[in-house]
């Protein structure tokens, strides 16, 4: 058998409301940011209709400047699995990213920042 390179860096949680939320296991790096959203995109490939992701760093740290550039990127380039929405908190050292998927759909929405994961989560169930 083959050994797999994959290595768990996010906890997938289905949040109230079947928000899915992704929670890294460790710092971000644009290396796990690649292996999280490729196991987001598995995921979302066996689901239909909308699906809501936040993807919430918690205390989690941010190791390189780049892996918040390339979060962004990916989520609003991925065109097929669907046009997202991305939104950040930061603080001392800490990132949250909420985000929205529609599958297929052809409209993204505007970046905004939220206080706090509930308020996050509020705006996910709009």
């Amino acid at each position: 058998m083959a050994e797999s390179n994959y290595q768990t860096v996010f906890h997938f949680e289905v949040l109230e409301d079947g928000v899915l939320a992704m929670r890294p296991v460790g710092p971000l790096t644009v290396a796990t940011m690649e292996m999280g959203f490729a196991q987001l995109a598995e995921r979302l490939s066996k689901l239909s209709g909308p699906v809501r992701v936040c993807v919430q760093t918690g205390q989690a740290q941010i190791k390189e400047a780049g892996a918040v550039r390339f979060a962004a990127r990916f989520l609003t380039t991925r065109s097929d699995i669907g046009k997202w929405a991305v939104a950040d908190l930061s603080g001392p050292k800490v990132f949250l990213f909420s985000s929205v998927l529609m599958p297929l759909a052809k409209t993204s929405f505007p970046m905004r920042g939220f206080r706090s994961l509930d308020d996050a989560l509020a705006w996910l169930r709009e």
